[in-house]
């Protein structure tokens, strides 16, 4: 009988949705454990069964767990109203929707958003001290001289003018977004580009590195949830595209590193991991614990010197760079300022 389930699509109706029966119930999870999926959540069932009737149960289940799309979502896309969404082969999607699946489980038995447990996840090597980080309320921290913040600021805004200098020129259709929060991040800025002739609108989110920290895991996230990034690094003058098709590859093994992390995190199973992080652990009772009281507080900033070289820099190759990122972005665009937005 599950066969015969699996194998057709034939209209079923479903009047009490909170009614789910075995049959249904096997035949999702059925399909599920062979995308890679163990457990199945009464919500998705729920999604998965108010599109059955659109494009058959195999699809269904795909859609819902691994795109992550609603019912209304594939209406649309099974009328041929919305590209399809891809990041890759199928197996990519896979492990990037258990890893998306289990920051929402660790998000429920943590004081934490979903970004920052991405974060920690991403950046914190010892599980014990991620599992204590991504649990606890954040602490009181060190204070940075107000000069990094401007630095940001800056650079934003002189991005953002020279964009819109151009994009206005294109007689493009645009909106910008700022300090957007994203599934898995603060985005720094946004570009939405109005759809035209009938392509679809295109979307563009901007990272901008005033200083010489760089978090490579920040990018896997954004890339993860479908965003094209453009980062922008000034003190070394360099802009770079990132995008998910280029980098599916290492997605999918990045996310199923950070899952089989997240999931024994989950299970109270966190791996001890001494190392340099030893000395700024929150982990008090942990015997490898270095972290000195005197830490927590205290102003960060630059000795003369190195703030003299440091503002230098940064006034050399602000513009420099800025230009380079603009190019980039227009490109990415499809923005001709020559001859208008194609």
């Amino acid at each position: 009988m599950l066969g015969n389930l699996l194998k057709k699509a034939d209209p079923l109706e479903y009047p009490d949705m909170s009614d789910i029966t075995q049959k249904q119930t096997a035949a999702i999870e059925k399909i599920a454990k062979e995308l890679g999926i163990l457990t199945v959540s009464d919500t998705e069932k729920h999604k998965i069964l108010a599109a059955v009737n659109m494009v058959g149960w195999r699809e269904a289940v795909r859609l819902v767990l691994v795109d992550g799309l609603a019912p209304e979502e594939i209406a649309l896309e099974f009328e041929g109203k919305v590209p399809e969404r891809t990041i890759g082969h199928e197996s990519v999607k896979v492990s990037i929707s258990n890893y998306l699946r289990l920051i929402d489980a660790l998000k429920k038995v943590s004081r934490s958003s979903k970004a920052k447990i991405a974060s920690v996840l991403g950046t914190t090597t010892c599980e014990v001290q991620a599992s204590q980080v991504m649990r606890a309320a954040s602490e009181e921290g060190l204070v940075f001289d107000p000069y990094y913040v401007e630095k940001h600021e800056v650079a934003k805004r002189a991005f953002i003018e020279q964009l819109t200098t151009e994009l206005y020129k294109a007689k493009a259709n645009f909106q910008l977004k700022l300090e957007e929060i994203g599934e898995l991040g603060r985005y720094d800025i946004v570009i939405v580009l109005a759809g035209i002739n009938g392509k679809h609108e295109k979307r563009l989110v901007v990272e901008v590195k005033a200083g010489l920290s760089l978090d490579l895991t920040q990018i896997e996230r954004y890339l993860m949830v479908g965003e094209r990034l453009l980062l922008i690094r000034i003190m070394t003058r360099q802009a770079k595209l990132f995008t998910p098709e280029e980098y599916s590859d290492l997605l999918a093994s990045a996310s199923q590193n950070v899952a089989a992390k997240a999931e024994r995190i989950l299970n109270n199973q966190a791996l001890l991991i001494p190392g340099p992080e030893c000395y700024r652990c929150p982990v008090r009772t942990c015997p490898h614990n270095k972290t000195k009281e005197d830490q927590k507080r205290g102003l960060i900033r630059q000795e003369q010197k190195n703030f003299e070289a440091d503002a230098g820099a940064f006034m050399r190759n602000l513009y420099p760079t800025i230009s380079t990122a603009v190019q980039i972005a227009l490109a990415d665009l499809e923005v001709n300022t020559t001859n208008g937005h194609q």
